[in-house]
């Protein structure tokens, strides 16, 4: 601390009075500074510390010393500085500062005299950097000041001496406020980073036309936004920068764009906003959006390129598949743009040119290249089709088109011969002409039909013919079009399917509706929307005809309807507004077709299955539509079902009742008419091509003329006198008409219509009479037949009469045989007779069945006959099922074919689980050795595996009839009734065949006795009357049965036999077989053990009277011995009966398998193995399994072709439990099996108990005990999971049998066993492991279902044997449950493999083939087991699987057959990499790239050859893509390599000629034409006349190369027959088949009266109009005038050709300025011209043309003058003076006023006004610029033409320009006012030149041009803006008042004034404000 201490002093000088003074003592001193005698002062410099000192002191010094009282000065250390420093950046840049900067000065606030504010790196100021100085308190930061790495504002006061040191400081923020994210909608989000831009970025362009932007931009705005404003955003063109660099976009800004307010981060960009020249830029490319604060706009924005998205498909092609002429329909196909990422649409037009003139929308689709038009479109005026793409903001506006085709195909010379004879019916060939076009057609649809009346009448007449039993349906369509705004498609369908569904009575369900909306563009907007909709419905057929009434009326009125729709609109959603909009433009008749349902189901029944699998529904709802009616199920699948080609379907079409025939493929010109066709009510025949598309509505229809001829009067008396025979003479009389009749067949028959008939006989026609041979059988027949039969079939409605079967019987034959003797006869024979009237005499035989032969008799050879007939569901060909059902029938009956006689009756059609299947319907004859029967079940030997083919035959139906023994003769004769086409050869082999081995009948003549006689005696004959010698003899046999005592050992099995069955070390399974003993009466039970050293096992028992036990597979144990002990009911015996175990062991060698089949996850092939090397003879088969490794048994062994799984287990018990019944067995059995496995069911468990006992199972009957020994069987589903568990616990009960005895105990206790029972007799034998597979639950479900009924069906039989220990029905439950494997089975698991049964292969078979694509699943290995008769082994032989894949690449075609739809050229590819099997390529076009539809090109190519040539000309068809297979020696693959098709169709467009030949019958000019699509392929264009457009007799005319469009027709070509030019484009493969053509034209015309006036007022120019008359005689033919000026008019010397005009007008507006030159006349000949006219030969002009001669007319302006009073440079105005008008102004209508420079006759000139003749001046306003334009310099001249109706005159009268400028110069002014911000002192300058100058104008501007704000000066005043104030000219100062304010001004600026204007480029002076502040 410093301090002074005042202290007392006496002064020495002052004795007399005592004055006291005072002394200041300082504490602490230090020299600072000094000064020399006569200094007054010293300087403190600045930043002085004053180091804790409070004073000043003051010395003076002598030489001698310094004083010690120095004068001192109290330090006042002042301290002024600020605070509340506060600073607001606003400037919104990363990195720059901006705003306003506030504080508050604090304590010697008066000292400060300037406040300094620097940025600095820290609080202290370091590294400051000066910003700005302020007097005031406050200052403004100036905009983008840079922050670099400073981090505070620091403010130093300053003093007037100095700036202090120590500053106050402000940490700074950088606001900074730049939005992020700047994206287009729906793209992925960046967060920015300083300096960064966004890379690959673009806007969401939904404009997809090139060159145009729409969309919306999107962005994020800043973190902060307190201190925003507005977002602006600008368009910028990155190309005007440097290498595209976006920095240097920020501070160019380039075109304004939009702003928007903070808080809004979007910003629509409205469609067709151009990229090119939007805002003067040439082309924009970025967007950038700049945040805008209160204090300025962003100076460094967040930019985002553009990328213009550009979408337009290209390839458009259209195939017109509607036939009849001018109809189109078919698919408009197109390709895909390149990025199809933002196309939302595409909209399909119909349109009269290619750029969419009267376009008309057919329909818009998303996703899919292609859009079928509907057949029967109109094609009306339209040419063109178009494809607009169409984003989700707008449709482009540029699409892509395709010239139109319309295809029309008719057939022609429809004809129909009737060969059926009956009334009613038709037969016959019928035959028609192709079309000329067949290029589309894909069949023919025969129908018959008759004019339509009535609809309904059409479907009741129909109905009249169909049976009874037959579901019919309608199927009722039709269409309607409407205008609706502001609905949805679903809003639209369900309004109109309720609409429907209330209107014509049918249920919604029954309705199928689809909708295609439609756009209408008006003013670039969607305001309409137009709407097509199609309707399909059926109903029951009883139901059509108020259905067809009620939509007919409809159709009549269009808007009831719509009144009916409009309610329904509403209840479906649409606003009432909307619905307001509503007009219905049409509803269609309907049309209707009705089929058989079934048939219909049939057709559908892929489709419905492909529904059935694709949906979601479950197993119920399938269930449900199964029960649906089937007109329900039908409305759903009618759109697949092309009704009409159902067989019988009945349909209404085009003013056709009509009913469908058949279909026919191309090149099938011809119908066959089944003979019996009913000819109905029908009156026609119609023939429809039909395309790929759809069927013609136009036919050609042929009347139908019915043959009729049938026989009459028929005659016959039957002459065989035998009951059931026939014999006599057939008469008749001929048909009236019999120019078909070919021959008459005669029958017997059974009726009228001929059942069962027998043909008699036939002969020719001509003849009336046949004999029917006698012995003729009768059988059931009751009619004669006579059909007439024509050259194609026999009439099936033939003439009939009944017949009389003439059988005498003779009865009460009698002979009492008198003679005893054996072989011996005699005595009278007599008879009685019925009617004798056509007897003549009786005959006597001796008769009877021979051995062999007949020795010395006659013999009567016969056959037994079998009559029998067959019926069954079969898929196959007529000619399979014969050969199949004779070698089944001959293997069944057990007899050669030859003596079968089969004959096919007819066939009908079935529905089998969705397949259609022919049902056949055969009768057969069998020929067998006499006196034989049938033998066996031949049904079920026609179904065995024998005969593959009718083993999968469906409902077979056998009957036979009868047996009867035949003569030989007679059986002949139902051969030929049978099979009339049967060769007597081979009828003959059939009778001998069925002879071999039989006996004949064997008969010998006794007497003939003629009528009326009835009785004779027959002689005695070799003995006399007398006694038999021989008698009987029986002999008697006595039985005696003793008593006999047992010996014990003969009550022991012998021979005991076992053959091990089980193929596996250690495991056994087979049969045990024994010899029983002797005597069984003691014998109640043989036990079965296995022994060895370790002890015996007992492995069962079997009952007395069985010799034989079966021993499960894989019995495990170790070797040793078979034990039987036969066993009493008292006791088993001790010594049992041996035999030695003998283990068979199988064990497969290597194995191999080279997969063939070379696609990937698809095997082929054969797998092959070596046979086990020993006890190969115990093997029966193999077995072979799909598996791979199944970890630990546990977890999934799903493979993915299940979708609800379960585990099948079974297993077995067998226990020894006395005095119980079964049904106690099976509940407590039951109980503990549930209680033991976890997840096992009741409802599932299967369980079979069998007793025991004997050769019969006994029914247990209730209180009835039976014997002790039960075995149990039992068989569950068990869910997956509990698979594990359930294994575990059976395999512990096995090992454990006593376990299960401990929990079966209370079981049986609660059942009713008493517990001594248990407690003495009761055990548990045995518990065997579980038997499992893994199956699909729904088919065990059923499966289980099946064993349950079997079960039970089986207990209710007493009948059914039993023989072993098991006992057969749980052996047969089992062996059922183990069908699985073979059946149902998907997969089992076995040993740690799931696996699933591959095949099987018998015993020297040591290979399976492996079909091809054989799917591998996630399989890994192939399992070999070896199979005995009993089972599989457990250890298989695994083969890994190597799985070859073997596909080619790179695919590539070059196509060079230019035609549509034509392919040709070379297909080329690259191997597959492996190729160690492949045998061969194959390639295929196809329909789809699986190889749909394929077709072969070519034939199989080597592997070494990788490339086929695709011949010219194949044609495309409707394949899609090229596919390319690989082969192995097994199989070809299934999944190709596939390429789509690109089609090089090249063929020239648009193809014109103008005939410039005016000479007729010949040609000549220039024909040209538009290049092709494509024309890479194109090597030149050959040209040919031909006498059609299809090239007939074509002559060549020259070809041109590819790049060349036209072509010069020489002149004089003849045309001789030729109508048309043809252009060929030809490859370097072959010239195109299908030319571009135009018709070839030739024509005369003549004009006359020919005028013209001269409207253009310039000498030696001509202009007007030229008039003419032109001839009447060929207008329709003229194409076009031309008109010529010439030197001469005949001859015509020096012509110019002046225009050429359209052949419809008469008049010709000549150019203005067109030269005169020497020309006299104006001449019109005439040419020919067409459409396009590029060039003109010296041919096509007339020789004799009209002429009219020229007269020229001049009129100039002339003395212009002009004076100009703007006084700025390069600006001109005043007043254009007086000039003088033309002599002759008759003409003149105006003048025209411009300002131009350049010379006479090159003006470039700038329009200013156009004048009335009568007024001869013109004020030019002031500030008129002189500049032309940016290249056109300045303007000279004012230029003043005439003008008259037609033009103004191309030579002006001119006045050359002179610019007058006037400006002031050397302006100084200082200012001589020293405040701050205030101005004043004098303006002074050099004055103008004063001639033209009126008065000088001083202005204070805010820019140095004047042209921002500004305020005008003067005298001692400061007027307001606009201020009329001036000086005079000469006047060269001016004073500017003291405190002027400044404001924003920062120029003055002096103007001169001419007596117009004031001038609008000042000069200006810079102002510089001078302040001088007092410190």
């Amino acid at each position: 601390m410093n301090f002074a201490i005042l202290t007392p002093l006496f002064s020495p000088f002052y004795r007399r009075k005592w004055v006291p003074k005072y002394r200041i003592r300082f504490c602490r001193r230090t020299f600072w500074a000094g000064a020399v005698a006569g200094e007054t002062a010293v300087e403190v410099p600045a930043e002085t510390s004053t180091g804790g000192f409070t004073h000043f002191l003051v010395y003076a010094s002598s030489a001698l010393a310094e004083q010690s009282t120095p004068a001192w000065l109290s330090i006042n250390d002042r301290h002024a500085s600020v605070s509340s420093l506060q600073f607001e950046d606003l400037d919104l840049d990363p990195g720059e500062l901006g705003g306003p900067l506030s504080w508050v000065p604090v304590y010697d606030v008066a000292a400060i005299a300037m406040y300094n504010i620097y940025l600095a790196t820290d609080y202290f100021g370091s590294n400051r950097q000066f910003l700005l100085s302020s007097t005031k308190p406050g200052a403004d930061v100036p905009p983008e000041t840079a922050l670099g790495s400073f981090s505070h504002l620091v403010i130093y006061t300053s003093s007037s001496l100095a700036e202090q040191s120590t500053p106050v400081s402000f940490l700074l923020s950088d606001a900074f406020a730049i939005v992020a994210n700047l994206l287009g909608a729906a793209e992925t989000k960046h967060v920015l980073r300083v300096g960064e831009k966004y890379p690959n970025w673009s806007l969401v362009d939904l404009d997809l036309d090139e060159t145009d932007l729409g969309g919306t931009l999107e962005w994020d705005e800043p973190l902060e936004t307190a201190k925003v404003t507005h977002y602006m955003i600008y368009f910028m063109n990155a190309n005007n920068t440097n290498e595209s660099d976006t920095r240097d976009l920020a501070p160019r800004r380039g075109a304004y764009f939009a702003n928007v307010s903070v808080g809004v981060d979007t910003l629509p960009v409205p469609p067709e906003t151009t990229l090119r020249g939007y805002g003067g830029l040439s082309e924009t490319t970025h967007v950038g959006i700049y945040t805008l604060s209160t204090l300025v706009e962003q100076s460094t924005p967040a930019i985002l390129e553009i990328v213009d998205a550009y979408a337009t498909v290209m390839g458009t092609f259209f195939v017109d598949k509607d036939l009849d002429a001018l109809e189109l329909g078919g698919r408009i196909n197109w390709q895909y743009p390149s990025d199809v990422s933002r196309v939302t649409n595409y909209n399909i037009y119909l349109a009269q040119s290619m750029d969419g003139l009267n376009r008309s929308q057919r329909g818009n689709v998303a996703g899919v290249d292609f859009l079928d038009i509907p057949p029967d479109t109109a094609l009306e005026s339209y040419s063109h089709v178009l494809v607009y793409t169409e984003s989700s903001l707008v449709e482009q506006t540029t699409p892509d088109a395709f010239l139109l085709s319309d295809a029309a195909s008719s057939v022609q010379n429809v004809s129909f011969p009737d060969e059926d004879l009956d009334l009613l019916d038709l037969g016959g060939l019928l035959e028609w002409l192709a079309p000329v076009d067949m290029s589309q057609v894909t069949h023919y649809m025969v129908y018959f039909a008759k004019p339509l009346e009535d609809p309904a009448a059409c479907v009741s007449t129909y109905l009249v013919n169909v049976t009874n039993d037959t579901e019919l349906v309608a199927v009722i369509s039709g269409s309607m079009s409407f205008q609706l705004d502001g609905a949805s498609a679903v809003q639209v369908e369900q309004a109109v399917r309720s609409t429907l569904s209330s209107s014509l009575n049918v249920a919604p369900d029954a309705i199928n509706v689809v909708i295609v909306s439609g756009a209408r563009r008006l003013e670039e907007r969607l305001l309409a929307q137009s709407w097509t909709v199609s309707f399909t419905l059926v109903v029951p057929v009883d139901a059509a005809s108020s259905v067809i009434s009620a939509a007919n009326g409809h159709s009549a009125s269009p808007s009831a309807f719509a009144n009916l729709l409009a309610p329904e609109l509403i209840a479906a959603g649409v606003a009432s507004s909307s619905v307001a909009t509503l007009q219905l433009l049409q509803f269609a008749e309907v049309s209707v077709q009705v089929i058989n349902a079934d048939l219909a189901l049939g057709l559908v029944s892929t489709a419905t299955t492909t529904t059935a699998n694709n949906s979601n529904t479950s197993d119920d709802s399938d269930a449900d539509e199964d029960d649906m009616p089937t007109v329900r199920r039908l409305s759903s699948l009618v759109s697949m079902v092309a009704a009409s080609d159902v067989p019988g379907s009945l349909s209404i079409s085009k003013g056709w009742c009509r009913q469908f025939i058949i279909r026919n493929p191309p090149g099938e010109d011809n119908v066959t008419v089944v003979p019996d066709t009913a000819i109905g009510n029908y009156t026609h025949f119609l023939v429809y091509t039909a395309s790929s598309l759809v069927e013609q509505t136009t036919p050609v229809a042929l009347e139908i003329f019915d043959e009729f001829a049938s026989v009459s009067n028929i005659s016959f008396v039957d002459l065989d006198l035998d009951l059931q025979q026939l014999g006599g003479n057939i008469s008749w009389l001929e048909p009236s008409l019999t120019r078909r009749v070919e021959e008459y067949l005669i029958y017997l028959a059974e009726d009228t219509m001929g059942l069962q008939r027998s043909l008699v006989d036939r002969t020719t026609q001509g003849s009336t009479a046949v004999a029917m041979p006698p012995e003729t059988s009768l059988q059931n027949f009751t009619f004669l037949l006579i059909a007439t039969r024509s050259a194609l079939v026999e009439q099936s409605t033939p003439s009939f009469l009944g017949l009389v079967d003439e059988a005498p019987v003779v009865f009460n034959i009698s002979l009492d045989d008198l003679d005893l003797d054996e072989t011996d006869l005699g005595g009278r024979v007599s008879w009685q007779t019925s009617d004798d009237r056509l007897v003549q005499n009786y005959v006597f035989y001796f008769a009877s069945p021979g051995t062999t032969s007949c020795s010395d008799v006659s013999e009567v050879a016969t056959v037994a006959v079998v009559f029998g007939s067959l019926s069954f569901a079969l898929e196959g060909e007529a000619w399979q099922v014969d050969s199949a059902t004779r070698a089944a029938l001959a293997a069944a009956l057990k007899v050669a074919p030859e003596q079968l006689a089969v004959r096919l009756r007819d066939t009908s059609r079935r529905l089998y689980e969705s397949r259609l299947l022919p049902v056949w319907h055969l009768e057969f004859q069998v020929l067998l050795p006499p006196w034989t029967e049938l033998d066996g079940d031949v049904v079920k030997k026609l179904q065995s595996k024998e005969h593959p083919l009718l083993a999968s035959a469906k409902d077979l139906l056998l009957t036979t009839e009868r047996v009867q023994q035949v003569a030989v003769d007679t059986a002949r004769e139902m051969l030929k009734l049978l099979d009339p086409w049967d060769s007597p050869a081979s009828s003959e082999r059939r009778l001998t065949a069925s002879q071999e081995g039989g006996a004949a009948l064997c008969r010998s003549m006794l007497k003939t006795v003629p009528v009326p006689a009835s009785q004779f005696d027959l002689a005695p004959e070799q003995s006399s009357l007398v006694e038999q010698t021989t008698p009987f003899a029986h002999v008697i046999v006595d039985v005696f049965v003793g008593t006999c005592f047992i010996d014990a050992a003969q009550a022991s099995v012998s021979q005991i036999q076992f053959l091990d069955l089980d193929l596996d070390l250690d495991q056994y399974g087979g049969t045990i077989s024994w010899s029983e003993p002797s005597d069984l009466a003691a014998v109640q039970i043989y036990r079965l053990y296995f022994n060895n050293s370790a002890g015996r096992l007992a492995i069962g028992s079997a009952s007395p009277g069985s010799s034989s036990f079966a021993l499960p597979a894989e019995m495990g144990y170790e070797g040793g011995e078979i034990l039987i002990y036969t066993a009493s009911s008292l006791v088993e015996q001790s010594t049992p009966t041996t035999a030695e175990l003998s283990d068979t062991l199988a064990v497969i060698g290597n194995a191999t398998f080279p997969d063939f089949d070379l696609d990937a996850t698809d095997l082929g092939g054969t797998l092959q193995w070596e046979p086990p090397n020993r006890d190969v003879s115990k093997v029966s088969h193999y077995m072979i399994y799909m598996a791979r490794y199944f970890e630990n048994g546990t977890g999934s062994c799903d493979d993915g072709t299940a979708v609800n799984l379960a585990a099948s287990i079974s297993g077995s018990v067998t226990l020894q439990l006395p005095g119980v019944e079964e049904s106690q067995v099976e509940t407590a059995v039951r109980a503990t099996l549930l209680a033991a496995f976890p997840g096992l069911n009741s409802d599932a468990l299967l369980i079979s108990v069998v007793l025991v006992t004997g050769r019969r199972r006994l029914e247990a009957v209730e209180g009835r005990r039976l014997s002790s020994l039960w075995d149990v069987s039992y068989q569950a589903t068990l869910p997956l999971v509990n698979v594990v568990a359930a294994t575990s616990t059976a395999n512990a009960f096995s090992e454990d049998v006593a376990s299960f005895a401990e929990l079966l105990k209370p079981e049986l206790l609660a059942v009713g066993v008493p517990s001594a029972v248990l407690d003495s007799g009761f055990s548990v034998m045995s518990f065997s492991r579980l038997a499992m597979d893994i199956v699909d639950s729904t088919y065990l479900a059923a499966h289980f279902a099946d064993l349950m009924a079997a079960a039970n069906q089986s207990d209710t039989s007493d009948d059914e044997e039993y023989s072993d220990g098991v006992g057969n029905s749980s052996r047969r439950l089992i062996a059922e449950g183990r069908r699985l494997d073979y059946v149902g089975s998907i997969f089992s698991v076995s040993l740690s493999w799931c696996r699933r049964l591959a095949g099987t292969a018998p015993l020297g078979s040591n290979s399976m083939t492996v079909p091809p694509e054989t799917a591998l699943g996630n399989y890994s290995h192939y399992l070999i087991y070896a199979a005995s008769s009993l089972a599989e082994q457990s250890y298989p032989l695994a083969l890994l699987i190597d799985d070859s894949d073997a596909s080619v690449s790179s695919i590539r075609f070059h196509g060079q057959d230019l035609d549509f739809y034509d392919l040709g050229g070379d297909l080329t590819w690259l191997p597959p990499n492996d190729t160690e099997r492949l045998n061969a390529y194959l390639v295929y076009l196809a329909e789809g790239a699986t190889g749909l539809g394929r077709s072969q090109l070519g034939s199989a190519l080597a592997p070494q050859v990788l490339k086929l040539h695709v011949p010219s000309n194949t044609a495309r068809e409707n394949f899609t893509h090229f596919t390319v297979y690989t082969r192995s020696v097994l199989v070809e693959q299934t999944t190709p390599a596939f390429l789509a098709i690109a089609d090089e169709a090249s063929r020239a467009n648009n193809v014109s000629f103008t005939d410039d030949d005016l000479d007729p019958g010949e040609i000549g000019g220039n024909l040209t034409w538009v290049e092709p699509e494509d024309y890479s392929e194109v090597l030149d264009y050959v040209i040919y006349m031909a006498e059609d457009r299809f090239g007939t007799n074509r002559s060549l005319l020259g070809n041109v190369s590819f790049d060349t469009y036209s072509f010069l027709v020489p002149e004089n070509t003849p045309l001789l027959r030729h109508t048309h030019l043809l252009v060929y484009a030809r490859s370097a493969l072959e010239e195109q088949t299908t030319p571009a053509s135009v018709v070839i034209v030739e024509t005369l015309a003549i004009v006359s009266n020919v005028s013209f006036l001269d409207l253009d007022l310039d000498a030696n120019d001509l202009g007007g109009r030229v008039t003419w008359d032109r001839s009447t005689a060929a207008s329709e033919r003229v194409r076009s005038f031309v008109v010529y000026l010439a030197e001469s008019f005949m001859p015509v010397a020096g012509r110019f050709e002046l225009s050429e005009l359209s052949s419809n007008v008469e008049t010709l507006d000549v150019a203005p300025e067109t030269p005169l030159r020497n020309f006299s006349y104006l001449l019109v000949p005439w040419c020919w011209i067409g459409q396009w006219v590029f060039a003109k030969s010296a041919l096509a002009e007339q020789t004799t043309p009209a002429a009219v001669a020229l007269e020229d007319q001049a009129a100039s302006a002339s003395s212009v003058a002009f004076y100009d009073r703007d006084l700025d440079e390069g600006d001109i105005g005043g007043v254009l003076q007086q000039w003088l008008a033309p002599l002759d102004a008759s003409l003149v209508q105006f003048y025209e006023v411009y300002l131009a420079n350049g010379t006479f006759n090159h003006w470039n000139r700038q329009h200013q006004s156009t004048i009335p003749v009568t007024q001869q001046s013109l004020d030019i306003p002031a500030e008129t610029t002189l500049t032309l334009d940016v290249s056109g310099g300045l303007l000279t001249n004012v230029l003043v033409y005439t003008r008259s109706t037609l033009v103004e005159q191309s030579t002006p009268s001119s006045h050359v320009i002179v610019d007058e400028f006037a400006s002031v110069s050397n302006v100084l002014f200082t200012d001589l006012d020293l405040d701050p911000a205030e101005l004043g002192g004098v303006v002074s300058w050099a004055p103008p030149p004063l001639q033209l100058v009126q008065s000088v104008h001083l202005y204070l501007a805010d820019s140095a041009d004047g042209r921002g704000y500004r305020s005008q000066v003067e005298q001692g005043v400061i007027a307001s803006r606009w201020s009329e104030a001036f000086m005079m000219a000469n006047d060269t100062d001016l004073d500017l008042l003291y405190d002027t304010q400044k404001e924003n001004f920062t120029h003055l600026v002096v103007y001169t004034r001419s007596s117009l204007v004031e001038q609008t480029t000042p000069v200006a002076r810079s102002l510089s404000d001078v302040a001088a502040m007092a410190a």
